[in-house]
């Protein structure tokens, strides 16, 4: 090969290349080479120290190594320029010999790896940063090679950033032995999950041994890899170690427990003692309007007691409620409603708060039909409470509003006082649960604050919204509901609203069974004044007792009775003949989910939390008197 041949081939080299004599006099360059270094050619017979006069010494000693006959080479080298820009080379130099076999030259390969290095110091870079967050966040990264069955664990970075290896390699079987024997099963299942899936994704929770003892929680999270095939050869991810998390989250979850356990007993403490009052204010009610004369201040006493037990009723229920409800311990019982009778059930069930202060009350109803899915009983509470509340806050003699119109999809009811109204920086938080404006505070009917949170919850519960407003302390408030209407025809929407048909009555035979003498002598009296023959027992052993002589159609028991209770009690009455046929009513001061599967299981038809309403007991003895008297059984009358 001549030299133009030599020229030619390294012109035209895709790599940065040069010829040189021993003067270091270009022979020739390729067209990568002007490019890489920003020469403009040609460039032969020129010396390569003419172009750069300023090279480095240690440079200049390279060539005359080279120049010596020696080959040297080096994978990345920092050159820093005069006007103080770094480059990156990787260079090789060797000697080309005359035809007497003498070194006539040098020949320089080289290549520009800036672009190289700051992609590997950015990689560097971010790997620190990566391992930085890892430890910051006790996380440790894991590679399972998944065909060796190799787990490699890396927990934190040199300085050069190469991650070191958290101990020897383990097995998939050696991972396992650390996992708790509780959660084996699970983090196999999640393994399989992650191996079969299409998405590769990898998650589990599972408790591990400490190599100092003791356990650990760890979160781990990670992707499979696979091959050409579809089979997998890696999962790669990250464990982190969140024993604290999960400490916190066990106190949480134990507080509010503790909560609701406190709730609940307080709960059953009030009913107990409000049981027989209430039932007493009824007797009394009845007994006082039985008279030719009755006597003013006496009504007038009646009725302030039954105000006031039934406000104390309210504030317990509405704090088992709040607690049922955030611990979701609430189910719906969905079925077609009917927004204007839910209008109606809450307008009666709020009167005598609202006629007690004297309000105008004004209600304005589409006419058109308003058909929701949801829970009557639930929406009638929601309601209801809007306007109790709007009738404490609100002066007597004041006015309220109650309006519920059909748009478009939509049910909005409002309520609108012009009571003593809310703050602009109460507004936000007028809904958070234990949350009273100053203002509120100081009112004698304030409650404690769960009012409007329950209304909420029981508002989202059935998909829709609520918005209070208010133009300040002294303007009043207005409070609307947004629920989602159903679209149904006009037939069916006639047939949701049901009639009561009226049966003549009877007398009925009702047991009570409870313990406290107080409270049964009262229950007695009341079921007398309803027109029921009643007796009471004072335990579940005289309950038995009496059972097949009496033969109750109704029996009202309570849970909470020493030696037998009335669980037991009930379980009994099912296996005495005849016992099928009687209505069974548990009475208890639990009023928790759990209570009322309990009761169920044992036999009971219902189950009411003390103190139990008139209503309640009427609709109890009616419920019964609606089933054909030849076939009275709990089937017929309907399970809890």
């Amino acid at each position: 090969m001549d030299k133009s041949q030599i020229r030619a081939f390294l012109e035209h080299a895709p790599f940065a290349v040069a010829m040189f004599d021993r003067d270091m006099r270009y022979i020739s360059a390729s067209r990568r080479w002007l490019v890489d270094y920003g020469l403009v050619g040609p460039l032969e017979g020129r010396s390569h120290y003419e172009i750069y006069p300023d090279a480095p010494e240690h440079f200049r000693a390279i060539h005359r190594r080279a120049l010596a006959g020696e080959t040297l080479e080096a994978e990345a080298d920092r050159i820093l320029h005069a006007d103080g820009s770094v480059q990156w080379l990787r260079w090789r130099i060797c000697p080309w010999r005359g035809p007497a076999g003498e070194v006539a030259g040098v020949i320089v390969f080289s290549q520009d790896i800036s672009e190289l290095k700051d992609a590997d110091e950015a990689a560097r870079r971010n790997r620190l940063r990566l391992q930085l967050a890892l430890d910051a966040a006790s996380m440790i990264s894991f590679d399972w090679d998944i065909q060796r069955d190799e787990i490699q664990r890396f927990q934190c970075a040199d300085l050069g950033g190469r991650p070191q290896r958290d101990g020897p390699a383990r097995t998939i079987e050696t991972v396992l032995a650390g996992v708790h024997d509780d959660d084996k099963e699970r983090f196999i299942a999640n393994l399989h999950a992650a191996l079969t899936s299409e998405t590769g994704r990898y998650e589990s929770e599972v408790r591990v041994k400490r190599p100092c003892g003791g356990m650990s929680w760890s979160l781990e999270r990670g992707r499979v890899e696979r091959d050409e095939s579809g089979e997998p050869v890696r999962l790669i991810g990250v464990a982190q170690d969140i024993t604290e998390r999960k400490a916190a989250e066990q106190a949480l979850s134990d507080a509010s427990r503790r909560r609701d356990e406190f709730l609940a007993i307080l709960s059953h403490e009030l009913r107990n003692p409000l049981a027989p009052i209430r039932n007493a204010v009824h007797v009394l009610k009845r007994r006082e309007s039985a008279l030719s004369m009755p006597d003013s201040d006496t009504r007038r006493l009646i009725d302030i007691l039954e105000r006031q037990t039934d406000h104390l009723i309210r504030l317990v229920d509405d704090l088992l409620e709040v607690s049922r409800i955030t611990a979701g311990k609430i189910e719906l019982r969905k079925t077609l409603v009917d927004l204007g009778e839910v209008v109606r059930q809450a307008l009666q069930t709020s009167a005598p708060v609202i006629d007690q202060a004297g309000h105008r009350l004004t209600v304005s109803v589409d006419e058109r039909p308003m058909i929701v899915e949801g829970d009557s009983v639930r929406l009638v509470q929601a309601l209801a409470n809007l306007l109790i509340n709007a009738a404490k806050y609100t002066p007597p003699g004041g006015r309220i509003d109650l309006a519920a119109r059909r748009n478009a999809d939509v049910c909005e009811i409002s309520v609108r006082d012009n009571g003593i109204g809310i703050t602009a920086e109460m507004l936000p938080r007028v809904f958070d649960l234990f949350t009273q404006s100053p203002s509120a505070e100081l009112h004698t009917q304030g409650g404690v604050g769960v009012g409007l949170a329950l209304v909420r919850n029981l508002v989202e519960m059935h998909g829709g919204t609520i918005e209070g407003s208010s133009e300040g302390q002294g303007c009043g408030a207005e409070f609307i509901m947004r629920l989602p209407l159903l679209a149904v025809s006009p037939r069916i929407s006639e047939r949701i609203v049901e009639s009561a048909v009226s049966r003549p009555r009877e007398v009925q035979r009702v047991l009570v069974v409870d313990d406290a003498p107080e409270v049964a002598d009262i229950l007695v009296m009341l079921l007398e004044s309803l027109g029921a023959e009643a007796r009471a027992v004072y335990s579940g052993a005289a309950a038995l007792e009496v059972f097949s002589a009496f033969r109750p159609d109704v029996a009202f028991i309570d849970i909470g009775m020493p030696e037998m209770d009335g669980c037991e009690t009930a379980r009994k009455i099912r296996q005495t003949p005849g016992g099928d046929k009687v209505a069974l009513a548990a009475l208890t001061g639990w009023g928790r989910e759990e209570d009322r599967k309990s009761a169920a299981q044992a036999g009971f038809d219902r189950h009411f939390v003390k103190p139990i309403r008139v209503e309640q007991i009427e609709a109890m003895l009616a419920a019964k008197r609606a089933v054909r008297p030849e076939s009275r059984s709990r089937e017929e009358l309907g399970a809890v």
